[in-house]
C-alpha cells in the first residue's frame, strides 16, 4: 500500500512520499458483540463449533441433582457390581486351587508309574520317619555309637 511518489506529493514536499498517512498507522477496530453467557469466552477454533457439539464443562448450568429413585437405583447397580467381583474373585480362588489340587494329583501318578516302571524317585524333602541313618551311629565313623554313655 506504498504509494508512488509521483501521485501523492510533489518533488518539493519535505515530506518523503512513502511515510504512512495516520489513518494507516492506527490499527482497525474490530467491533465484538457484547458476551451473552461464558459460553461466548471459548477460544477463537472452538466458537465455530455448533452448540451441540460443546462439551457440559463450557456451559454455566449443573447437571440436575438426581432423584431419590435415581440414586436407589445407583446403589443397586453399585451392590451388583461389588458382588459381582466378589463372586469373581471367589471363582478364580476355586480354579487356582482346583488346579493346584490337579497338578499334585498329576505328579503323585508319575511318581507311582515311575516306581512301577522300576526308575527311583529320589525325594527332594526329608520325610518324618524315614531316616537314612540311625541315632546310634556317627556320621564320621558308622561304627561308633552316635551318644557315647556317660562314664566311657
Amino acid at each position: 500500500e506504498v504509494a508512488a511518489p509521483d501521485e501523492e506529493s510533489p518533488p518539493d514536499s519535505p515530506v518523503p512520499a512513502v511515510a504512512p498517512e495516520p489513518e494507516e498507522v492506527e490499527p482497525p477496530v474490530i467491533e465484538l458483540p457484547p458476551p451473552q453467557q461464558p459460553a461466548d469466552l471459548v477460544p477463537a477454533d472452538s466458537a465455530a463449533a455448533p452448540e451441540s457439539e460443546l462439551a457440559p464443562a463450557e456451559t454455566n448450568t449443573a447437571p440436575p441433582a438426581p432423584t431419590r429413585a435415581e440414586r436407589r437405583e445407583l446403589d443397586r447397580q453399585q451392590k451388583a457390581a461389588l458382588k459381582a467381583e466378589r463372586e469373581l474373585a471367589a471363582a478364580e480362588k476355586k480354579a487356582q486351587a482346583r488346579r493346584e489340587k490337579e497338578a499334585a494329583e498329576a505328579a503323585r501318578r508319575e511318581a507311582e508309574e515311575a516306581g512301577r516302571s522300576g526308575n527311583q524317585i529320589i525325594p527332594m524333602f526329608k520325610t518324618p520317619g524315614l531316616e537314612t541313618e540311625s541315632p546310634e551311629t556317627s556320621l564320621e565313623n558308622p561304627t561308633k555309637p552316635y551318644f557315647a554313655p556317660p562314664g566311657e
